[in-house]
C-alpha cells in the first residue's frame, strides 16, 4: 500500500508517464493520493499521475484512490520527437500479458481544470485529462467519479481536430469495463440528462451508471482562476452543499485547504468546502508569513500592512482564539492539531493560514 497525502507535485517535467509514477505487479495493491495538488507538469501523457498494472500473474487487482486533489495547468506534448497520448492529468493502464487483470479507479472530490491536451499519436482518436486504457480483451478498469468537477480543460494547437472530453480510453476499440459517474460536474452537453451517448467511447451504457450530475451549461466561476485558486465563488451554488456525503472515503474529515470537509450539513462538489464564514476579502496571500510552524507556544506574523486582529478557528469553523493589534499571539493552550489562522489588517483585508500546534 502507498500513500501520499498533502503534498504539492509541481511544474515536473517527465519524457515518459507522470511526475508520480506507480508500477504495481502485486495483487491487492492500493494506492492513495489525498489532499494533494497536481500544477505545471510536462509530459508525453499522464503528466501528473500514471499508474500502470504490470502484473504477469493472473487475478490480479488493485486499488487507485484520489481524494480532494486539484489537478491544474498539467500539460501532454510531443518531446524528444516522440509523440503524446493525453491524459494530462491522471493516466491508468493494464499492460500485456493477456491475462485476468484489473484496477478499480476511485476519484471523490476532486478538481481538474485549465489542463492543456496533445495527442500527436495518430491511433489516440480523442482528448481528455483523464486517460484509461484496457491493453487487452482480458484486463478491466472500473472508475468511479464522485462529487468532482472537470471542466476548462483545453486543446493543444497541434490536437484541434481531435475532441475534447473528461475521459479517453485511448483506443476506442477496447471500452473499460463500467463507469459510474455521481454529483459531478462535467463538460459533455448534454440536453436530457442522461450523459450515456457522451461516453459512449468510453464504456457500454448498460455499464454506465450516472446520477445527478450538473447540465454542461452550468459554469462555475471559481474564486480567483486567473491566480490559480480554484475554491468556489459565493456564486457557484449548484456546486455548494450539492454533492453526497456518502461518497467521502471514511476517516478524511478535511479538504484541500484544510477547512473542514462538510459545511452546513451537505458536502460541495470539488477539492474545496464553501464557507461563508470562513469567506474573505482576497488580497496577496504572500503579504502575511507566519512562524513557528508547527509552533508550541508563540506564533509570531509578520505581514506588510498593519495588523487589526489577529483570530483562530479550529477545523469545524469554531473561533478559539482572538486578539487585537498585535504580532503575535499565544496557542499555548490549545489542543495538538490543524488550526487555521485568520490575519486581518486595518483596512478590513484578511488573509488566513494554517499552522499545527
Amino acid at each position: 500500500m502507498l500513500s501520499v497525502k498533502n503534498c504539492k507535485i509541481l511544474n515536473n517535467v517527465n519524457y515518459i508517464a507522470g511526475s508520480i509514477t506507480t508500477k504495481l505487479s502485486v495483487n491487492n495493491s492500493k494506492l492513495t493520493l489525498e489532499n494533494c495538488e497536481f500544477a505545471g507538469n510536462l509530459s508525453r501523457y499522464g503528466a501528473g499521475l500514471s499508474v500502470f498494472n504490470e502484473s504477469n500473474v493472473n487475478n490480479t487487482g488493485m486499488v487507485v484512490n484520489v481524494t480532494n486533489s486539484l489537478f491544474h495547468n498539467n500539460k501532454t506534448a510531443p518531446l524528444n520527437g516522440q509523440v503524446s497520448y493525453s491524459g494530462s492529468s491522471i493516466y491508468i493502464t493494464t499492460l500485456s500479458p493477456n491475462i485476468s487483470k484489473s484496477v478499480v479507479f476511485t476519484m471523490v472530490n476532486s478538481t481538474l481544470v485549465n489542463n492543456e491536451e496533445s495527442a500527436t499519436d495518430t491511433s489516440t482518436p480523442i482528448l481528455a485529462p483523464i486517460a484509461l486504457r484496457e491493453v487487452e480483451s482480458l484486463h478491466t478498469i472500473r472508475a468511479r467519479i464522485y462529487n468532482s468537477i472537470i471542466t476548462g480543460n483545453i486543446k493543444a494547437t497541434d490536437s484541434q481536430t481531435k475532441p475534447l472530453k473528461t475521459l479517453s480510453s485511448l483506443n476506442v476499440s477496447n471500452k473499460i469495463f463500467d463507469l459510474a459517474l455521481t454529483y459531478s460536474k462535467v463538460d459533455e452537453t448534454s440536453s436530457s440528462g442522461s450523459l450515456s451517448a457522451a461516453f459512449a467511447h468510453m464504456v457500454e451504457a448498460s455499464k454506465f451508471q450516472q446520477f445527478a450530475n450538473l447540465d454542461s451549461g452550468t459554469n462555475v466561476a471559481f474564486k480567483n482562476p486567473a491566480n490559480n485558486d480554484f475554491s468556489l465563488a459565493a456564486t457557484d451554488t449548484p456546486l455548494i452543499d450539492q454533492a453526497f456525503n456518502f461518497n467521502i472515503p471514511s476517516g478524511v474529515t478535511t479538504e484541500l485547504a484544510g477547512n473542514p470537509r462538510i459545511v452546513n450539513s451537505i458536502v460541495d462538489m470539488g477539492a474545496y468546502e464553501y464557507d461563508s464564514t470562513l469567506s474573505i476579502t482576497e488580497y496577496d496571500n504572500s503579504s502575511v508569513t507566519i512562524y513557528p510552524n508547527p509552533v508550541v507556544n508563540i506564533l509570531n506574523v509578520n505581514s506588510k500592512t498593519p495588523i487589526s486582529s489577529l483570530s483562530v478557528f479550529d477545523l469545524n469553523g469554531k473561533k478559539v482564539k482572538s486578539i487585537s493589534k498585535t504580532n503575535s499571539l499565544d496557542v499555548s493552550d490549545l489542543a495538538h492539531g490543524l488550526y487555521i489562522f485568520e490575519v486581518q489588517d486595518i483596512s478590513g483585508n484578511k488573509v488566513t493560514k494554517k499552522f499545527i500546534k
